[in-house]
């Protein structure tokens, strides 16, 4: 069940198939096994393990991925927390969560050295790139220190916490989403089965990877079934389109404002788009143009307009790709194995065209909020 088997599965039977590219580099399945493995000893080594927590504080970049794979395979949890956050908010969160180590870059660490002080639980410090401050340890030596170490894969339930994920939601203080092993599962079946996914995806990653939209949609699926994830540093126009033509990308998510910058690149039409199936669109309600001008840019794929939490590791409904125009402005029906209801005051289920709120059941339906059963037995009402 822990996440860093799917990776050592894959370094098995697709040893030398490039998984991750960007960035100006490209790591095959057996690189990046042997990475996270290495990653995974060194973070042993500084003390940390099974049921602790890492923060990740970074940019787009292809060891985001790696760090996943080797704080899950020792048992710990990540935590990746949004780069646009300014200092209380971090200070805030890392202290909530309890988190014992953060990996960042350079960028951040002037606003982390600024809180170290207020961060009594945090005593590990590592900085991706060069220049380490002093008292950091430095990402890179970490990977190089233990080339060639093999740690086993700390065994995991289903329920046990995969990844903390901190959602503003409606109260004062962000919540901790806390994301389990099962969590993940069954989105991943549930978004391979609506897409039929396959080994032969590749994923473009636009979104920042702090967020549902870039980590799994449908990022963590492609990655399960053994596909390929092309990222960018963040989303430019150009680049996307680059990045489709020449790496042959199968699919992307991308938000409405990344949809008008993409379509309104003057030089769209001088790439070839023509490798991508389906693009999710998430973050907030599609306009009804931009929906029928996708079939002028992407003629043969599959526009899935989508509805989805942080809380249920996204993408909980999507449009069908035939009822793309005839039911436009729809999000469509529900993944495999979960249910939605529309519900009032009362728990009674609403007719059509009746105000209600949207209530999911599931097994990808999280395990609650860290640390604030309160704020969880209200999100879990009715079961």
């Amino acid at each position: 069940m822990n996440w860093s088997l799917v990776l050592k599965r894959n370094a098995e039977r697709y040893p030398d198939k490039e998984c991750l590219i960007g960035l100006g580099k490209r790591y095959t399945y057996k690189q990046l096994h042997e990475r996270a493995d290495s990653l995974a000893q060194s973070l042993l080594d500084i003390g940390l393990g099974k049921g602790d927590v890492v923060a990740i504080l970074l940019y787009n970049c292809l060891e985001y991925i790696e760090m996943t794979f080797a704080i899950n395979k020792i048992g710990a949890a990540w935590l990746p927390l949004n780069f646009r956050l300014v200092s209380t908010e971090f200070s805030y969160i890392l202290n909530h969560s309890e988190a014992k180590a953060v990996i960042t870059e350079p960028d951040f660490v002037p606003t982390i050295s600024s809180i170290q002080g207020e961060l009594p639980n945090l005593k590990n410090f590592i900085q991706l790139g060069p220049d380490t401050p002093e008292g950091w340890l430095n990402y890179d030596g970490l990977i190089e220190r233990n080339r060639g170490a093999n740690p086993p894969d700390v065994e995991v339930n289903i329920d046990d916490l995969h990844r903390l994920m901190y959602t503003s939601g409606t109260t004062a203080y962000p919540k901790g989403v806390m994301l389990s092993y099962g969590n993940l599962y069954w989105k991943n079946i549930g978004h391979i089965l609506e897409f039929n996914m396959t080994e032969t995806d590749r994923t473009l990653v636009v979104g920042p990877l702090y967020h549902v939209g870039g980590m799994d949609l449908p990022g963590t699926g492609t990655l399960y079934c053994g596909g390929s994830l092309v990222i960018l540093k963040s989303f430019d126009p150009i680049e996307v389109l680059k990045a489709i033509d020449q790496e042959k990308v199968t699919n992307l998510w991308l938000s409405p404002a990344m949809t008008i910058m993409l379509f309104n690149e003057p030089t769209f039409d001088r790439y070839d788009v023509s490798s991508v199936r389906f693009i999710i669109d998430g973050g907030e309600k599609m306009p009804v143009t931009l929906i029928e001008k996708f079939k002028e840019k992407f003629p043969t794929a599959w526009f899935a307009d989508a509805y989805g939490l942080t809380e249920t590791v996204s993408g909980d409904t999507f449009l069908a790709k035939d009822r793309m125009l005839h039911k436009i402005g729809s999000v469509g029906k529900p993944v495999a194995h979960l249910q939605v209801r529309i519900l009032d005051s009362e728990g009674n289920d609403v007719g059509p065209n009746e105000t209600g709120e949207i209530c999911l059941k599931g097994p990808k339906v999280f395990i609650g909020y860290w640390k604030n059963p309160d704020g969880t037995k209200e999100a879990m009402r009715g079961g």
